[in-house]
């Protein structure tokens, strides 16, 4: 399987076969520990089952490849981005768990992507954030397919979770 990602070049495929995942567990990071707003960074792999996506049908997410040290590099890039907000970006899974429905969000960050298709770097239902557990799934995720490069992963993150806080593409 090979997702193109839309960040970079598209002669340069992600390949997603094999057995994927950190070589360590993914570092807990929090951009603003008081914040009741949460953007999660979801790096070790998912099992999700969401009427939004997929038709429902369950999603095995493999977790990123991406090391501690990449991981570290991506949360800062995205973490710079969401800075003027009042936001906590985290890799803390218990983070994302105590937060209110409706002020979270997870960010999968997978090269598993054969169950949407190829040509995409990723995907966001816009308003998914504030409408999560109303027009949406109470755990509904956006997903990033760029997982190998820090940058690119970093950018499909900064871009999905925007569509979930109802940004749209400028141009």
């Amino acid at each position: 399987v090979t997702c193109f990602p839309r960040f970079g070049r598209s002669d340069e495929p992600i390949t997603a076969a094999g057995n994927f995942g950190p070589q360590e567990s993914p570092p807990i990071l929090s951009s603003r520990s008081g914040a009741t707003a949460v953007l999660y960074l979801d790096f070790d792999g998912e099992t999700v089952t969401d009427p939004a996506w997929n038709g429902g049908k369950t999603i095995v997410a493999q977790p990123s490849p991406l090391t501690s040290s990449e991981i570290t590099a991506v949360w800062n890039l995205v973490k710079e981005d969401y800075w003027p907000f009042n936001i906590d970006v985290t890799t803390d899974v218990m983070r994302y768990n105590r937060a209110p429905v409706g002020r979270r969000m997870r960010c999968i960050i997978t090269p598993t992507c054969d169950w949407y298709g190829y040509g995409s770097a990723g995907l966001a239902m816009r308003h998914s954030f504030a409408n999560a557990g109303s027009s949406y799934s109470s755990p509904i995720p956006c997903w990033v397919f760029a997982a190998s490069n820090p940058k690119h992963a970093a950018e499909g993150a900064s871009h999905e979770l925007g569509h979930t806080l109802g940004l749209r593409h400028d141009g």
